[in-house]
């Protein structure tokens, strides 16, 4: 009896370690490769969302996931991809992340350790919603971290805008990869 639920525990967590494993993993940003990964912040440049690729932003169909790289501020984290009802809550250090409405209207936090908290809904302080395209993936509006001022996802340079083409409201494509 014993052994059994010993069995079954070290199987959960098992499965539970392989399913971390397989969402950050992968990245859906700027696939295939074609320079379409940034967001764009006056003071401080370019942020990578593709990050070295194993550990890149990914689009989920209710939430994003992974870590963005930025040259200066290091890591910045979207959230670990395991949300409690289909989406992070943000009301604690625990469970954050960036979330996704059904018309791709992005709300919520990422956090960077360098940079403090990186909110994608910023209506209360008079901007909008960063925003991902249902057709083509693409992203827009802007973010806001009270340490980097405003992350532009609207750029002068749209070849380089962050895309997600291969996002799917179906299934969290990432999660069968």
């Amino acid at each position: 009896m014993a052994f059994s639920r010993f069995r079954s525990l070290a199987l959960s967590v098992a499965l539970f370690a392989a399913a971390q494993a397989a969402f950050a993993a992968a990245t859906n940003i700027d696939l295939p490769a074609t320079g379409q990964r940034y967001g764009w912040m006056e003071n401080a440049g370019w942020l990578n969302l593709q990050g070295d690729i194993a550990n890149g932003v990914h689009v989920g169909g209710t939430y994003l996931g992974g870590f963005a790289w930025h040259e200066n501020f290091g890591w910045i984290n979207f959230g670990d991809g395991f949300t409690t009802g289909g989406q992070y809550s943000n009301t604690s250090g625990e469970d954050f992340g960036v979330n996704m409405d059904l018309s791709g209207n992005l709300s919520g936090y990422a956090w960077g350790e360098n940079v403090g908290w990186i909110a994608f809904d910023t209506t209360p302080a008079g901007g909008g919603r960063v925003h991902i395209d249902q057709s083509t993936g693409r992203f827009s509006g802007y973010a806001w971290g009270e340490n980097i001022g405003w992350l532009a996802f609207d750029t002068v340079d749209p070849a380089h805008v962050a895309k997600a083409p291969g996002f799917t409201r179906a299934y969290d494509w990432n999660l069968f990869h």
